[in-house]
């Protein structure tokens, strides 16, 4: 019998290529300062390979005590594999650039954080399984500030081009639109004053321009939007957290600086995509579901599938509403994201203070706050906020519930959901609290890089390792 002929072995393979071998070849593709940042923006695209591992894993585990059996690998495993890669490559064809994807049609979502769902123009595509990318304003309110994105075009333009982006506006007074707001493309000014003004107060919108294809040159364009009179508004622009190139800037306080690294801005030449690009797109999602399908029949062939389909309808049913019940807590834990934060942010103030470190907690921005000690002051961001550490940890121990599931009591394995999710919510809050004490005390850079990337992981880790055989201990099967 070869190492690959059981299902045990086909699972954990058919997951390690679904989800740690598929996301570093996409990440080859994708815009990114580093290897790191483009890695990031490809996991923020597995939404639906992270709901179908975790489903599968369930799944696979739940018949194998009936002796379901795999044939070994044949001709028609390859086959299967080059449809899977095919439909893999069809499906991410046009999910690489991200002007041309926002040119499709991208809907703006609210749900706790601001977002921008990228499958908003799809076929068939379930907004709980859609991608989407967080987003957030930047904003200018003082006369001569401006927000600035550079622009490579290969020739001019021969016709004129729609220039759109995401914008914003607020006032502390509830007013109308009293400022004066000017577009500038390379030495070419345009008077979007009352385009602002259409908008109303607080509400997300796009703003489209149509602009002469002589007012850009080849080479780098330089495209900014500028405050020319204040009247007492915040000008704000969208910046999406993913898909990234250093080419966009804001003149703010008297500096000219970067948006740094997981933002830019939501800006671009709003060109139509060919027929064929468009159409691609749209099936986009088709062609997902598809590729998971043969990459299946790949590992466990049609004869488990039928086996499966006659034999354990019930554990299907099962493993899909358990795993989208698991994924759908995940992402309503997401959902309030800002709410941990502000615990998260509270509770290291209070520890800080029990200390005497005489920390500082700015509260003027509610969706983001600022904890301080002795400088260095670091905003409570959603990663910081403790919801992807207990989203790791409802499918880790969602998965060893699976695996172990015949030897335990399930109702008590339930039970510890929640002391499981406190405990690593905790966790977060050491974690974030050492960031903020390395910064202040020994490198702001290594705070901010090397340990805030690697710690929560780390820290994670270490957790689970302890948390689980305590676990054991409760919820065996006397």
């Amino acid at each position: 019998m070869g190492l690959f002929d059981s299902v045990v072995a086909r699972a954990i393979l058919f997951l390690l290529i679904l989800l740690l071998v598929l996301p570093f070849i996409l990440s080859l593709f994708v815009a990114g300062i580093d290897f790191q940042a483009r890695v990031r923006t490809v996991f923020l695209l597995q939404k639906l390979y992270l709901f179908t591992a975790l489903s599968t894993l369930l799944l696979i585990f739940l018949v194998r005590p009936k002796g379901f059996e795999v044939k070994s690998f044949g001709r028609r495993s390859l086959y299967f594999a080059l449809l899977y890669l095919l439909f893999f490559a069809l499906a991410f064809s046009t999910q690489l650039d991200i002007d041309r994807t926002l040119a499709e049609g991208v809907s703006v979502v609210d749900e706790g954080g601001t977002y921008l769902d990228l499958d908003a123009g799809r076929y068939i595509a379930p907004y709980a399984l859609s991608d989407s990318l967080p987003i957030s304003p930047h904003f200018i309110e003082k006369e001569g500030e401006f927000f600035l994105k550079e622009i490579s075009l290969d020739e001019v333009p021969a016709e004129a081009i729609e220039v759109k982006f995401l914008v914003i506006w607020r006032d502390v007074d509830n007013r109308k639109f009293d400022s004066k707001v000017k577009m500038l493309i390379n030495e070419n000014e345009f008077n979007i004053t009352g385009e602002y003004k259409g908008i109303k107060r607080g509400k997300i919108e796009w703003i489209a321009i149509s602009v002469p294809g002589n007012a850009f040159k080849q080479g780098v364009n330089k495209l900014s939007i500028k405050l020319e009179k204040a009247g007492g508004e915040k000008i704000g622009l969208f910046a999406q957290a993913a898909y990234f190139n250093n080419n966009s800037f804001i003149f703010s306080g008297g500096m000219h600086k970067g948006l740094g690294e997981y933002h830019e801005y939501i800006w671009l030449l709003n060109k139509p995509n060919d027929s064929i690009f468009s159409q691609l797109f749209k099936l986009g999602f088709v062609f997902r579901l598809l590729g998971i399908l043969f990459l299946f029949l790949a590992f466990f062939g049609l004869g488990f599938l039928k086996q499966l389909l006659a034999s354990a309808k019930k554990e299907m049913v099962f493993s899909t509403l358990f795993a989208f019940a698991i994924y759908w807590f995940s992402i309503f834990l997401r959902s309030y994201w800002q709410f941990f934060s502000f615990i998260v942010a509270k509770s290291i103030y209070y520890i800080y203070k029990l200390l005497f470190l005489n920390p500082t907690l700015n509260l003027q921005n509610p969706a983001l706050p600022r904890l301080g000690v002795s400088g260095f002051v670091a905003a409570i961001a959603e990663t910081c906020s403790g919801v992807e550490s207990m989203g790791y940890f409802l499918i880790a121990y969602t998965a060893l519930i699976a695996f172990n599931w015949h030897r335990i009591n399930l109702k008590k394995a339930a039970l510890l959901y929640v002391p499981g999710l406190l405990g690593i919510f905790l966790v977060n809050i050491l974690r974030v609290a050492l960031i903020i004490l390395i910064g202040a005390f020994y490198s702001r850079e290594f705070a901010l890089n090397a340990f805030h990337t690697n710690a929560g992981m780390i820290m994670f880790v270490i957790y689970f390792i302890i948390f689980w055989p305590l676990a054991m201990r409760c919820i065996k099967k006397k």
